[in-house]
């Protein structure tokens, strides 16, 4: 705590004149009243609590602020469309008093749905819902339904997956299977048997195992349901990033088109480079040309030009060499040809 209050006060970071020294400027250093902890050997970890409700959204390195931007611009409109706020009857006020109403409304922190998380993880960060009525799954959902029917109204330049989370837990066994505890009955049981597919990723993290994860859901879901990784009713998210991790059961027919929100913008979905060879080569097929070559590298081509240059050179000299044997040594004349191309290599 001391060195994280002193790295606060002072801050650290290049200043804005010339020169590779520490600057005097605003410094990045986490104060005590931040939202991260330090351990004893002064690193900073995310103080991502338990039992959050959200969204981990990965993003291009180093452009993080623009993409929770995007991601927040576009949650605050989907949540006034779906759940607007309750204010009181102004119609009977001056158009004055009826903004300063609602901009005092709008400025309070109690109405805000959405807090942006940090997760210590470059490329990747938490959007926390504040709101109960709102249902991760579901909201996205009905999100990418919007972006399907009117594709031309929605842009993102920085963001590429939205996971929709329904609990967080220390990344541990022991969090692990209370999670799963609180959270499978509400999908599984006894009445709705369903096929699910698993989707495990992990960031920064060696403690939790994929055995452990994969040991810990087959005990609890086995007994509902069966593994289909085709066409399955539901798909298990479990995200592990640093010291925490999160878990998130979908529908699958409400995310075809996976959880990449500038595919489902698209509407094309992501060709794995062996499709891409494929297609290439029915092409050339249909069309009758040669195969393709694999490209060569520049010793390569250089090696090839040497051997081009010293087979014209040596045409004259094969020709006298072929003339002076007769027919019948016609054998030993190819291998005096060959041993001169040979000493030409």
């Amino acid at each position: 705590e001391e060195e994280a209050l002193a790295m606060g006060r002072r801050g650290r970071g290049r200043g804005r004149g010339r020169g590779r020294g520490r600057g005097r400027g605003r410094g990045r250093g986490r104060s005590r009243n931040s939202r991260t902890s330090t351990s004893s050997s002064g690193q900073v970890y995310a103080d991502i609590k338990n039992n959050l409700r959200g969204y981990i959204i990965t993003c291009e390195q180093r452009k993080e602020t623009r993409s929770i931007r995007e991601m927040l611009h576009l949650f605050n409109e989907t949540a006034e469309e779906l759940y607007p706020d309750d204010y009181s009857d102004v119609s009977n006020q001056s158009i004055f008093i009826a903004l300063d109403t609602e901009i005092t409304n709008l400025r309070k922190k109690t109405n805000r749905k959405f807090f942006k998380v940090d997760t210590d993880c470059i490329g990747s960060y938490f959007i926390r819902i504040a709101d109960e009525q709102i249902k991760p799954a579901e909201f996205l959902s009905h999100i990418f339904r919007k972006i399907k029917e009117n594709p031309d109204g929605y842009t993102t330049k920085f963001t590429s997956k939205i996971l929709p989370i329904d609990i967080t837990f220390p990344a541990n066994v022991q969090g692990l299977n209370e999670s799963l505890k609180k959270l499978i009955p509400q999908h599984f049981n006894e009445t709705n048997v369903h096929t699910y597919k698993l989707d495990v990723k992990r960031r920064m993290n060696n403690k939790l195992v994929r055995n452990q994860i994969y040991g810990a859901i087959n005990s609890t879901i086995d007994q509902f349901g069966n593994v289909d990784t085709k066409t399955p009713d539901k798909i298990v998210i479990i995200q592990v990033i640093k010291g925490w991790a999160a878990i998130g059961i979908v529908n699958a027919s409400d995310f075809e088109w996976g959880f990449n929100i500038s595919v489902v913008i698209s509407g094309k979905q992501p060709l794995h480079p062996n499709q891409i060879k494929q297609i290439e080569k029915r092409k050339r097929e249909e069309a009758g040309l040669p195969e393709k070559q694999p490209e060569q590298s520049e010793e390569q081509i250089k090696e090839n030009m040497v051997i081009e240059s010293s087979s014209q050179d040596t045409e004259e000299e094969s020709e006298e060499i072929y003339s002076e044997y007769s027919e019948s040594d016609s054998e030993e004349a190819v291998m005096m040809i060959t041993n001169s191309f040979r000493c030409r290599w």
